[in-house]
């Protein structure tokens, strides 16, 4: 919320990275450090970000609106999506690398992935989200995403009720546990690491 992203947007970006991670935890940490790099603070970042065309003369930071307000997530993955296009693998690794740092390069791939349109003909649209032919032509010539299809199919769930079943057994026990330890680890190191500098 503090950087300008909804809930909604948050749930899907982590839903769409989350098999890209060990953890949760991981994907979350990774996420965080892709928002604070939206806006970049190292010259080689501005200059990455500039020759994908992300940052331009005319339009700023194509990853804010002209308020500087962040634009929605399924807006962000389509821009990185379209600025990665064309780029070899090993392109995509220095740029992303570069712009997004090593934390966050794994989260900057899932979420450019989102940004793809993910239709090629309008009944695949009709039978993959349950529209009608309008609706699905409008959103071919729109060009549905990853992201989009995703955060459609999230809509149509109960986040309690998915929450309630994943957590209702052993494993979803063990993952509340480990999340409370890693917790306290860290306020642990917290209040050490003024003694250590």
């Amino acid at each position: 919320a503090t950087v300008g992203v909804e809930l909604d947007d948050f749930a899907t970006t982590i839903a769409g990275i989350a098999p890209l991670f060990a953890s949760g935890s991981d994907a979350g940490t990774s996420f965080k450090v892709f928002l604070q790099r939206l806006a970049p603070t190292s010259k080689p970042a501005k200059k990455a970000m500039a020759d994908l065309g992300i940052l331009t003369e005319e339009a700023g930071n194509r990853f804010f609106d002209a308020s500087g307000n962040l634009k929605d997530m399924g807006e962000i993955a389509k821009i990185l999506n379209e600025s990665m296009s064309g780029l070899s693998e090993q392109q995509k690794n220095v740029a992303l690398s570069t712009i997004f740092g090593t934390d966050a390069m794994r989260a900057a791939a899932g979420i450019a992935k989102l940004g793809a349109d993910n239709f090629s003909d309008v009944s695949s649209v009709m039978q993959e989200l349950g529209v009608n032919v309008d609706e699905a032509a409008a959103m071919m010539k729109d060009g549905a995403t990853a992201f989009e299809v995703l955060q459609g199919r999230m809509a149509e769930t109960s986040a309690a009720d998915n929450a309630a079943t994943r957590m209702d057994n052993l494993r979803g026990n063990i993952e509340i546990l480990q999340g409370v330890i890693e917790a306290i680890g860290i306020q642990i190191g917290d209040q050490f690491l003024p003694l250590v500098n």
